[in-house]
């Protein structure tokens, strides 16, 4: 489903599965907030401590030590040298609170929140923007900013507890020397579609965003993983178990109070870069090889979350048609204005049909998914634009 601000929003801060590898010592973890329905979330009285100025310096060395290893488990070359900076948990907040208030994502949010209550898939008192902001405060880990080219540090979490987040972050940092992470990894359209060529330009992108998220995500889940695992002489692949028990759901939402309580949908569109993206990586890499599952896939992408979930697709280079949308636009146009298109992707089924059906039905169905897509439109007489009541909904499915 076309959510990418979520999505996106999501990448900003470490994943509750590194969160749950790499925080679980830390003395001070970032705060824990309630996930907020109607009112805005308020923080939790806290504490802050400071890794001393010793930390600081060993922390910013373990950058190029922790890019070497990246690079080798990886095989995506260093290009050139990995800015550092270190950061305040204010600084941090500031910036994810100024990510989530562009002007772009915010209209993103707007849209997706309305089609996702449409769908049945929210509560109508639910709100997204508050609980996404609440969620990445309570899991941020360090992160990379493709933008500035900079790995940021956190100055209150100790030295350990941060490198193996950096194992994750400077894997992105090796995929954006590779492939310039902002635009390979985003390839939404920025305006509605006011015809049917946008309508099916918005859909041929839509399942493209999954897939290339989930694959880079997945990516830097395996360099953590082996990092974690060096120390014992193992790896990835000669502990598949490893995998399992990470994309387990419970653990995957062990340490996150707030995802723990999101309504389905959010959890499973959050997690699906790390928990799926991570079994298509292991896959790729036990089947291809470290060339083919990094490089590889960043220069020969996954085009839909299908692939992801059927990596043999991948590897065979099986495709599934993109459903086209038909023209509706004269039919509609006089009464509606255009809101929203995209992709109903195998993973958007799996989420329907466990919510409204169960696991069983879940299973059952989602295996025969071959294709679908919405098209959403608002009425221009609607006395209220914030209602579900003031959109309209087309769906088809093959």
């Amino acid at each position: 489903m076309r959510i990418p601000a979520l999505r996106r929003a999501a990448v900003l801060a470490a994943a509750t599965l590194i969160s749950s590898l790499a925080l679980a010592q830390a003395p001070t973890p970032p705060q824990q907030i309630q996930p907020p329905q109607t009112q805005e979330p308020q923080a939790k009285p806290r504490t802050d401590t400071h890794i001393t100025p010793a930390q600081a310096r060993e922390l910013f060395a373990s950058v190029d030590t922790i890019l070497q290893f990246a690079s080798t488990d990886s095989k995506l070359a260093i290009r050139h040298p990995v800015k550092r900076r270190l950061t305040t948990r204010d600084q941090v907040v500031k910036y994810l609170d100024s990510k989530m208030k562009e002007d772009k994502d915010a209209r993103r949010l707007e849209r997706s929140e309305l089609v996702l209550k449409k769908f049945g898939l929210l509560d109508q008192d639910f709100r997204l923007q508050p609980f996404l902001v609440s969620l990445l405060k309570e899991q941020v880990a360090g992160y990379y900013d493709a933008k500035t080219k900079t790995v940021n540090l956190l100055d209150w979490i100790p030295p350990d507890a941060q490198k193996p987040v950096l194992a994750h972050e400077l894997t992105h940092a090796l995929q954006d020397q590779r492939v310039g992470l902002e635009k390979w990894e985003d390839q939404s359209m920025e305006d509605l579609s006011h015809n049917v060529v946008d309508d099916n330009r918005h859909i041929a992108a839509d399942e493209e965003d999954t897939a290339r998220e989930a694959a880079v995500e997945g990516q830097a889940m395996a360099v953590l993983i082996n990092y974690e695992l060096k120390p014992a002489g193992r790896t990835i692949l000669s502990n598949p178990n490893v995998v399992k028990k990470m994309t387990e759901p419970q653990s995957s939402m062990a340490d996150s109070p707030v995802l723990a309580r999101a309504p389905l949908v959010l959890q499973q569109s959050l997690l699906f870069p790390y928990t799926d993206g991570l079994k298509f990586e292991v896959d790729v890499l036990q089947n291809k090889g470290a060339d083919a599952a990094f490089a590889g896939v960043l220069d020969r992408p996954p085009a839909t979350s299908f692939e992801i979930m059927n990596p043999e697709a991948y590897e065979q280079k099986i495709k599934v048609p993109v459903i086209k949308m038909p023209d509706v636009h004269e039919l509609l146009d006089r009464d509606y204005d255009p809101y929203d298109v995209g992709v109903m992707g195998e993973l958007d089924v799996r989420m329907l049909t466990q919510l409204f059906g169960g696991p069983e039905v879940s299973d059952a169905l989602t295996d025969e998914w071959a294709g679908g897509i919405y098209y959403v439109v608002q009425k221009k007489a609607a006395p209220d634009k914030n209602s579900t009541a003031s959109i309209s909904l087309v769906y088809l499915s093959q």
